[in-house]
């Protein structure tokens, strides 16, 4: 093991149940970016070759889970081009173009790494607009980009005129088709399926959508 950062006097959040922090604690992070010791200092000798990062002032803690991501968009309300149901397929149509693919790419890279610089190192993704997100987790891994650990589900599946449809949503309007996305997505590299069962928020026509049961039992 060839310890390559240490971190002394950083305040430790464990995140346990009882809220334990542990004041000026060292952290010793291996070549393979595992912390390889996190102690008082007293008990461990720093290596001479190994990186030093002054932590006072600063936290450390176990990186967060964002478990319901949406990477093609940064938390701002969506436009009314895309919520419209006059204008939202043509958005649709230009989001999964060659163009769209582009800047779509270029736009969840941003805001995966976005989620790493806030403390997310494990996303899972619940509606992609196609499958973006499935390139962007294989570069990850691969040691191509830097970001979080990411579970993608690919577009979700909605009825017509359901949750996400058609911006990032197969249509399933019976069984056959949903078995069929299901499929598809899980060919593509999904770790996740998503279903749009009820009325969502950000497309709620009036008050009492949200949470509305949109497929039956069976489906």
């Amino acid at each position: 093991m060839s310890i390559s950062i240490a971190i002394t006097d950083v305040t430790v959040v464990t995140g346990d149940e009882s809220g334990t922090v542990h004041e000026g604690w060292t952290l010793l992070v291996d070549s393979d970016g595992t912390i390889a010791y996190a102690g008082p200092a007293a008990d461990v000798q720093i290596p001479v070759d190994a990186k030093h990062l002054d932590g006072v002032g600063r936290f450390a803690m176990p990186g967060l889970i964002n478990a319901h991501a949406h990477l093609f968009a940064d938390g701002r309300p969506l436009s009314k081009i895309a919520l419209h149901p006059a204008t939202s397929k043509i958005a649709a149509f230009l989001a999964k173009g060659p163009l769209g693919g582009v800047m779509l790419r270029k736009r969840v890279r941003m805001n995966a790494l976005t989620q790493l610089h806030t403390g997310v190192t494990t996303l899972r993704t619940v509606g992609d607009v196609s499958y973006e997100v499935i390139g962007l987790r294989d570069q990850i891994d691969a040691g191509e980009l830097v970001g979080p650990r990411i579970l993608p589900s690919g577009p979700l599946m909605a009825i017509t005129g359901g949750h996400g449809a058609p911006m990032i949503a197969h249509i399933a309007d019976d069984v056959d088709a949903a078995r069929k996305w299901t499929r598809e997505n899980l060919d593509h590299g999904a770790r996740a399926i998503k279903i749009a069962a009820t009325g969502g928020v950000s497309d709620a026509k009036c008050i009492g959508h949200a949470g509305t049961p949109r497929w039956t039992s069976r489906r």
